[in-house]
C-alpha cells in the first residue's frame, strides 16, 4: 500500500479486523481509531469475507470431526499434524531452493562479467548451463512454495483452500 505511513500500530490494524471480522461497522471503528474509512477498507478490502468463509469453514469441520468416534478423532488430528508438517517442511524447502538459485544467479553474473570480449561458445556453456541450473533451482523452489495454495479441493462437502497469512489481516 502506497502513501504515508499508518499512525495505526499492526495490533491496532489487527483489532480492527477482528472486528470488521465480526460485523463492525467500517465508520464506528473510523471514528474510534481516528482514521479515514477509507483506509480501513482498502486494508480490508475482501479480506473480511474471506475470514468469515475459513471460519465457517473450520467451525464445520471441527463439528464433523466431533461425530467421529473418538478412535477416529485422534487419527484424523494425527493426519492433520502429519499434513502440517508436510507443508511446513515443503516451504522450508522451497525457501533454501530460492536460496540456492539466488546464489547461482549471482555465481552466473560474476562470470559473465569475467568474460573476455571474443569469448567463444566454449567459454559460455558453462555459464549457460549455471544460468539454466539456477533458473530450475528457482521454478522449483517457488513450486514446493506454493504448493497446494491456490488448489481448491472438496472434501466431504467442505471447499479446503489454503490461504497465505498476509491475507488474513
Amino acid at each position: 500500500m502506497a502513501g504515508r505511513p499508518s499512525s495505526l500500530t499492526d495490533r491496532q490494524w489487527g483489532e480492527i479486523g477482528k472486528r470488521r471480522a465480526n460485523g463492525e461497522s467500517v465508520s464506528a471503528l473510523a471514528r474510534e481509531f481516528k482514521v479515514a474509512k477509507s483506509r480501513i477498507s482498502e486494508r480490508f478490502s475482501g479480506k473480511t469475507e474471506n475470514i468469515k468463509e475459513l471460519a465457517t469453514q473450520l467451525v464445520a469441520v471441527e463439528a464433523a470431526i466431533e461425530r467421529l468416534p473418538v478412535s477416529e478423532q485422534s487419527s484424523v488430528m494425527a493426519f492433520a499434524d502429519n499434513l502440517k508438517h508436510i507443508a511446513q517442511s515443503a516451504s522450508a524447502g522451497g525457501r533454501s531452493g530460492m536460496k540456492g538459485a539466488a546464489s547461482l544467479m549471482a555465481r552466473f553474473e560474476r562470470q559473465v562479467a569475467n568474460l573476455p570480449a571474443d569469448a567463444d561458445m566454449d567459454d559460455l556453456r558453462p555459464i549457460a548451463a549455471l544460468a539454466e541450473t539456477a533458473q530450475k533451482g528457482a521454478s522449483l523452489g517457488l513450486a514446493l512454495m506454493n504448493a497446494n495454495r491456490n488448489a481448491p479441493e472438496e472434501k466431504g462437502g467442505i471447499t479446503v483452500r489454503s490461504t497465505p497469512e498476509d491475507e488474513l489481516l
